[in-house]
């Protein structure tokens, strides 16, 4: 191939690309890769490193890692104006594939003349040790984002800020929190629950508890971030009807996405209210300004699949008991797989977002107003999912959800050497450990005295904040619940309303790439062919099994 044929063909391939006709465009770039010949001189040379420059960078935005790998790799030495950002793609790639030795070594080599990838590398180093709790070299890295840099650099100290805070280091929290000036917080956005709610503490007297309380409320929800391989799979009981709408992709344009309903139509009277007992709170006649702005809305999920409770009380087809389906579910598929804070707030911080700047996958935009408003608003949510907390007001006893041994037995058609004996031994250490920090905070409320002092107590439940929906009453500990949740204002675009219902929800994430299996229930046993046919998808299948519970329907 010649040069003029090699530029006559990468030209059509861009514009290809251009019109979002990726796979076409790839096929292009992947034939001059294998024609180009980089020894034939300078040009050649230029041509076959912009051609794997792009095509890493195809395969990186397809999920295809190991080919953008071998692509990276294929020009590594170069040192060009792109080297750096290839350096940072091709260590990115392996910290995908769990390469993680691969992947620092890959970050280190950025040098510091690249600012912007330097800084990338730098941060995401970070996270990498943070992530193996290696605090000391995650601080190290974290603080080797450069200060110009302004928003990596300022989330770099927000990062630092927290691991001192899990150390109990607070002078430090302090030295670092009234670093960050006024017009940087917009770099702090995703999480604006939590500046905010350090601003407030940083003004009382007796902050010190405050802060205590507030890292203790952050290793509860760690703690109750379902992440157990034993709870892979989590059921969501739903009527036939719904169950339609969100699986139908055959017959719809579009499928419905899985709801996050309002709080108000719960089945429980206490949700929301049996904080105040659990810590001992004279609940405030008149909400605060802070809670009473926030509206909760909340996903239901159990860890029982094919439990006759369930069927009984939920997913009732015109009010007929066991008329509903389960609907077993894939959790790390739906669900962010460690603890935040992302609930809190509209503007989920995905760490990808951030670090991966794949300037020639930027796919333009329609201009035309038709296609303009078939964009979405706004990307799905994508949150974490929380074990309940049962809690017995008049014994004081607490539980966190979690399967049962009869799962566990009917699972694997035995009792015998089924994993329940591993995974009880690590659910008791939860519960322990959940139990210690919820003493330590009553204590710390204790000390401050919140009925002296209304501020206080304001501030006190602002903390409590992201627990009040993950504590439900010890009487519905059968359900062994799990839930998602996102707290927001009343002002917030995600918010909508069913006219049908006169109810408003909000929109997750549609089920479908997560569907496993569904379970019918007694009543549902005439929907058993429809949903087997619509679980043949292009891209998985999932089975439909008849319940094993007996019930008179």
């Amino acid at each position: 191939m010649n040069l003029e044929e090699a530029i006559q063909q990468f030209k059509q391939a861009k514009d290809l690309f251009e019109k979002d006709e990726i796979d076409q465009a790839r096929e292009i770039f992947e034939q001059l890769s294998s024609e180009i010949n980089p020894n034939q001189g300078q040009e050649f040379q230029k041509a076959y490193v912009s051609v794997q420059v792009i095509l890493g960078e195809i395969y990186q935005y397809q999920g295809k890692l190991e080919k953008a790998i071998v692509a990276y790799r294929n020009i590594q030495q170069e040192k060009q104006w792109w080297s750096a950002r290839v350096q940072f793609n091709l260590g990115f790639c392996c910290l995908k594939q769990e390469r993680v030795e691969e992947a620092i070594l890959d970050f280190k080599h950025i040098p510091k003349e690249e600012k912007e990838w330097y800084s990338k590398a730098q941060y995401t180093l970070g996270y990498i040790y943070y992530f193996n709790k290696d605090f000391d070299q995650a601080i190290v890295f974290y603080g080797n984002v450069l200060e110009s840099q302004e928003e990596l650099y300022i989330k770099a100290q927000w990062e630092i800020l927290s691991i001192y805070l899990d150390q109990n280091k607070l002078h430090e929290v302090y030295k670092k929190f009234t670093q960050i000036k006024f017009d940087q917080e917009q770099y702090l956005r995703e999480i604006h629950y939590q500046v905010n709610l350090f601003k407030k503490i940083i003004k009382m007297k007796n902050r010190d508890q405050y802060f205590l309380m507030f890292s203790k409320i952050k290793k509860i929800l760690s703690l109750l971030i379902i992440e157990q391989d034993k709870d892979n799979l989590i059921a969501h009981y739903t009527t036939p009807s719904v169950a339609y709408l969100m699986l139908d992709h055959k017959n719809q344009q579009q499928v419905s996405k899985l709801r996050l309903n309002p709080t108000d139509f719960m089945n429980d009277p206490t949700e929301g209210a049996l904080i105040h007992q659990l810590f001992s709170l004279k609940a405030q006649e008149k909400p605060n300004a802070q809670i009473e702005q926030h509206k909760s809305f909340i996903g239901c999920f159990t860890l029982h699949h094919d439990s006759l409770n369930q069927f009984r009380l939920y997913g009732k087809e015109n009010q007929r008991e066991a008329s509903g389906v389960s609907l077993v579910m894939n959790r790390s598929t739906l669900f962010e797989n460690q603890s935040n804070f992302n609930f809190l707030n509209h503007n989920v911080f995905i760490l990808e977002q951030v670090l991966v700047d794949l300037r020639n996958l930027k796919i333009q935009q329609k201009e035309d107003s038709e296609n303009s408003k078939e964009q979405p608003k706004f990307s799905d949510l994508k949150l974490p999912l929380y074990r309940c907390i049962y809690f017995d007001p008049d014994s004081g006893l607490i539980h966190v959800a979690q399967r049962e041994e009869w799962t566990f037995c009917r699972e694997k058609g035995s009792c015998q050497d089924n994993g329940w004996e591993e995974y009880k031994l690590k659910i008791d250490q939860v519960n322990k450990s959940v139990r210690e920090l919820i003493a330590d905070i009553q204590k710390l409320i204790k000390e401050i005295n919140p009925a002296e002092n209304s501020d206080e107590a304001e501030l006190i439940e602002e903390i409590l904040l992201p627990l009040r929906y993950l504590i439900k009453h010890y009487a519905f500990k059968e359900e062994q619940e799990c839930r998602t949740i996102y707290i927001t204002q009343w002002n917030d675009e995600k918010i909508d309303l069913d006219p049908k219902l006169n109810r408003i929800y909000v929109d997750y994430q549609s089920i479908l790439p997560a569907m496993e299996k569904i379970f019918l229930s007694v009543g549902a046993l005439q929907h058993e062919s429809t949903l087997q046919y619509l679980g043949q998808t292009a891209d998985k299948t999932f089975n439909v099994k008849r319940s094993h519970n007996p019930f008179r329907t």
